[in-house]
């Protein structure tokens, strides 16, 4: 059984340690509230937060390079660029997209780049390509960057799932014409594909 004074010694340690244990608490706080390197570290934060909200593409990891001085005059209508010596005989007409430039890659089915091929929104043509089979992929968009950056952040790009032929048979030589608007029940359906595919 404890005496009286073992209890008022027991009490007394007992307070003690909560003094210590609660001024130990209250001096890491003080320490922390009143450390320069907190401030210093929030306010880069801050900082941070505020540059990423104001510039998306920084945040999601996008090239932020792009500035107008950068946007190119639009290439002619019907521009082409041709990696063959093969002769241009089949005709391609092609109804231009009302709101986008479209740049075109025709390649073969050994994926050589063969021709590249530069159209302006509501601005129709009809030419002559080299005969073949092509896979055809395309990028639409706004303002030209050229043909690395293209349309910049407002670039889309697309594949045809059907590869195009055009081709001889006998005095005939056959081609295409294609709609870039969307049309009801159209017979030429395409996919996104990524840029690193174009």
């Amino acid at each position: 059984m404890m005496s009286m004074r073992d209890t008022y010694k027991f009490q007394q340690e007992i307070q003690n340690r909560k003094k210590q244990s609660s001024h130990g608490f209250l001096n890491q706080k003080y320490k922390s509230s009143n450390n320069p390197l907190k401030y210093y570290f929030l306010a880069i934060g801050a900082i941070i937060l505020a540059f990423s909200l104001s510039h998306p593409h920084f945040s999601s990891g996008k090239s932020t390079n792009l500035n107008k001085e950068e946007v190119l005059p639009l290439p002619s209508n019907g521009q082409m660029q041709v990696f063959t010596d093969k002769e241009l005989l089949a005709p391609l007409g092609i109804v231009a997209s009302s709101d986008k430039n479209c740049f075109f890659k025709f390649y073969d089915t050994k994926e050589n780049l063969i021709f590249t091929l530069f159209i302006r929104k509501n601005a129709p043509i009809n030419l002559k390509v080299p005969l073949g089979e092509y896979t055809v992929k395309y990028a639409t968009g706004d303002e030209w960057y050229g043909v690395d950056k293209l349309f910049g952040f407002s670039t889309s790009i697309y594949e045809f799932n059907k590869k195009l032929l055009f081709y001889r048979e006998g005095n005939t030589i056959n081609g295409h014409t294609l709609t870039l608007n969307e049309v009801v029940n159209g017979n030429l359906p395409k996919k996104t594909i990524a840029k690193s595919s174009f």
